[in-house]
């Protein structure tokens, strides 16, 4: 972020005799550089969304298999069908 230093005129208002008079004042504003910075921190959120979507899609098949699967194949591997959905999560995201 580069901040500026803007010069504005404004009138004295603490001072009544010279109405006319004016003092400078320095404003600061903050922008946001449109090249460097800025097209990095967008690659990197467009890198971060494709990731949580490739998660989020190893996530929905693996859950979608395993309700594929008859209770007593589940069984065999020694699942119970209320632990399809934590077994899928820790599939796509590890935890």
């Amino acid at each position: 972020m580069r901040s500026q230093q803007l010069p504005h005129l404004t009138p004295n208002a603490g001072d009544n005799r010279h109405a006319n008079r004016k003092t400078m004042t320095m404003t600061t504003l903050n922008t946001t550089t449109i090249h460097g910075h800025t097209e990095g921190r967008f690659d990197g959120i467009r890198r971060d969304l494709r990731t949580r979507f490739e998660a989020w899609k190893v996530f929905r098949q693996t859950r979608r298999e395993l309700n594929e699967l008859s209770d007593r194949e589940l069984a065999d591997l020694g699942l119970h069908r209320s632990g399809i959905t934590a077994v899928a999560r820790e599939a796509a995201y590890g935890n």
